[in-house]
């Protein structure tokens, strides 16, 4: 029975290495991450230590547009930021109030 079991590891061990085209430190990390995440299988933990290695790629062409921080073009912000934000901050409080 043991060695029915060992022999269905290695075969699976074997199938997820040539599959993913890992290397043998990456099989190691694989293991390494099967034991730590209680993962039981070697494809999917060959399968989740080669995501986890990729770069994500960007949703569109645009993704700097998407994500370009976008101050406020109020003057008084980068004159006085404290009374700027007072005043911000009560504008917000009448708004709040008004739909009491």
């Amino acid at each position: 029975m043991e060695k029915d079991i060992r022999s269905r590891i290695d075969t699976e061990k074997s199938q997820a290495l040539a599959e993913y085209k890992l290397s043998d430190e990456d099989m190691k990390e694989v293991s390494k991450t099967m034991i730590e995440n209680g993962i039981g299988s070697y494809d999917i933990a060959a399968d989740y230590y080669k995501k986890s290695r990729e770069l994500a790629k960007p949703t569109t062409d645009h993704y700097q547009e998407h994500s370009s921080l976008a101050l406020p073009g109020d003057m008084e912000l980068f004159k006085d930021r404290n009374a700027w934000a007072r005043k911000e901050a009560h504008k917000a409080i009448n708004e709040i109030e008004r739909n009491r």
